[in-house]
Formats: C-alpha cells, sequence, structure tokens
C-alpha cells in the first residue's frame, strides 16, 4: 500500500463460502471444521498484518459479506 500511496487496505474474507459453490470450486458448502479452520488462519494472517500496517500507516478494512448465517 505505502509503494502506491493507498493509507487504507480492504480485505475480503477467504470463507466466501456460498461463492465456492456458485463458481463450481466446490459442489457443498463447508463444514463447520473447515469455517473453523479458515478463520483460524485469517486471523493469524491479520495479526501478522496488523502491526505491518500500522507501521506503514495503513488501516485496515474488512469486507463483512459472508456472514455463514445460513
Amino acid at each position: 500500500c505505502r509503494a502506491v500511496g493507498a493509507g487504507v487496505l480492504v480485505y475480503h474474507s477467504g470463507l466466501q463460502a456460498l461463492d465456492l459453490v456458485r463458481y463450481g470450486v466446490c459442489h457443498t458448502l463447508l463444514r463447520d471444521a473447515e469455517l473453523a479452520a479458515g478463520a483460524q488462519q485469517e486471523v493469524a494472517a491479520l495479526r501478522e498484518l496488523g502491526p505491518v500496517a500500522a507501521d506503514a500507516g495503513v488501516i485496515i478494512g474488512m469486507e463483512n459479506g459472508d456472514s455463514h448465517q445460513w
């Protein structure tokens, strides 16, 4: 972000379970264990990215699309 002068990074969840089915990547929705594992990976990645973004003066905004409450 700093290289292009951007002050905001919009993060889109990798857990867009409905999109995976819609685009034919998966034929079923993710199981609860798969969603939990994916959420843990995202939390770990954001915890690592947060300090880097803060040092660069970049705000991380999180897209709140698919909430998995269907």
